[in-house]
């Protein structure tokens, strides 16, 4: 079963700041609310794999998810990994 979800914002900061607040899951319980807890599996130079509790539909949820992080395009795009660890 595949699943695809897209996240958007508009924000009036600079690309940097933005990109640093989502960069640090540490943060993301409170700048994502659905966000319970999020934590490190593993961490490289260009990408992580990192695990995300979530409440979905009144729930909570629990995935692995792979980043590929882009500090100087301010960019990361992620992958989710697998449902439920």
């Amino acid at each position: 079963m595949s699943h695809e979800t897209k996240h958007e914002i508009t924000v009036t900061a600079p690309a940097p700041v933005v990109y640093e607040l989502i960069a640090n899951i540490a943060d993301w319980p409170r700048i994502f609310p659905p966000t319970v807890h999020a934590e490190y599996v593993e961490r490289g130079e260009t990408g992580e794999r990192i695990r995300i509790w979530a409440m979905a539909n009144g729930e909570p949820k629990g995935w692995l998810s792979r980043r590929h992080l882009d500090p100087v395009g301010c960019q990361n795009s992620a992958t989710g990994v697998d449902q439920g660890f």
